[in-house]
């Protein structure tokens, strides 16, 4: 059977939801897939489920590398991928029976970056889903680049670029210019791999249905629940990558209030993690870190009415370099969150 599309999922620690997003792929109305299951590491019985998974279903390919992250398990993943297309599922979702055959048929009219929408659930106190809301692009296709970047503001606005699920990329493109999730950072990975292959892709095309379902579940500490130093410098990176491909393509002005949007968020989150219950920090690195996010963020100014209501709260009280307003902000963003998990 020749291959059409490569349905890459990183595996990790995920024993009670791997059945599930395998068996919504497996379940895919196109026949004409593979599902490359990348066990990283995992410490659980994920790799015992993703083994009994393979031996129902020959399209299903079982790997296991030491744990190097959700990059390194993608990456690897690309390498092995045999389709003329490439999908990632992340393995505590699941997706639409006909996701596969419905970008599929978006690629086939010549478009080498495809996107669908998601929906959100939520797992709640009963152990229950909840379904969320739907994100959904508008149902268009694109020559080129320049003309994508007409809708780029609402679907960065969106996040419908910032990770690499919901889509179908061609593979080729992603061969022949050596693409790849960059290893060596852990926050924002999914938008810069975005933005590289989009210098590439040539056609673009999206279709205005949620065919991909993002699931919500407190699941301990994560890459993005845990503060690492790190994060400061990543954040930069972010940015600076980001507004530079806007740049290029002289589009900074439209786009320079929502990458600035997106950095404020994000150093709201890093001081929410700073100031967490889990943080070990003394009291001196954490003010050490509070001053260096301050500092960075109070740099970037743009007119506070292009920011969304909470941003520009938070932008007035960065660029007046108010820490402990901040800190005790950080603090009780986190502990509200906690109270609704």
């Amino acid at each position: 059977m020749d291959i059409d599309i490569s349905v890459i999922v990183p595996v990790y620690n995920c024993e009670e939801e791997i059945k599930k997003s395998v068996q919504s792929l497996t379940g895919q109305t196109k026949k004409e897939i593979e599902i490359i299951l990348v066990n990283d590491g995992s410490t659980d019985k994920s790799l015992q489920v993703c083994n009994a998974l393979a031996k129902e279903d020959s399209r299903i390919t079982v790997v296991t590398q030491e744990n190097k992250g959700v990059s390194g398990a993608r990456n690897r993943g690309i390498a092995l991928a045999q389709g003329r297309a490439i999908m990632f599922v992340d393995a505590d979702d699941h997706v639409d029976k006909a996701i596969c055959q419905s970008l599929w048929d978006i690629y086939k009219r010549g478009n080498s970056y495809c996107i669908c929408g998601y929906a959100h659930e939520f797992c709640n106190m009963r152990n229950k889903t909840v379904k969320g809301r739907s994100i959904v692009p508008k149902k268009k296709e694109y020559e080129k680049l320049d003309t994508f970047f007409q809708d780029m503001p609402e679907l960065y606005k969106n996040y419908l670029i910032f990770t690499p699920v919901a889509k179908l990329y061609d593979a080729e493109v992603i061969r022949k210019n050596q693409i790849r999730f960059d290893e060596s950072i852990s926050v924002g990975e999914d938008l810069l791999f975005n933005i590289v292959f989009l210098e590439y892709c040539g056609r673009i095309g999206s279709i205005n249905k949620a065919l991909y379902y993002y699931r919500h579940k407190e699941k301990g500490k994560s890459l993005t629940s845990t503060f690492n130093p790190k994060r400061i410098g990543w954040a930069e990176e972010i940015y600076r990558k980001t507004y530079q491909f806007a740049k290029k393509h002289n589009k900074e002005n439209e786009m320079r209030p929502l990458i600035l949007d997106k950095y404020y968020r994000y150093s709201i989150c890093t001081l929410e993690v700073l100031y967490s219950g889990e943080n070990t920090l003394g009291r001196r690195e954490k003010k050490k870190f509070l001053s260096q996010v301050i500092h960075n963020t109070a740099r970037k100014k743009i007119p506070h009415q292009k920011l969304s209501f909470e941003t520009k709260v938070y932008a007035i009280l960065f660029q007046s370099r108010r820490g402990w307003l901040l800190k005790m902000s950080a603090i009780l963003r986190e502990k509200i969150k906690r109270f609704f998990r």
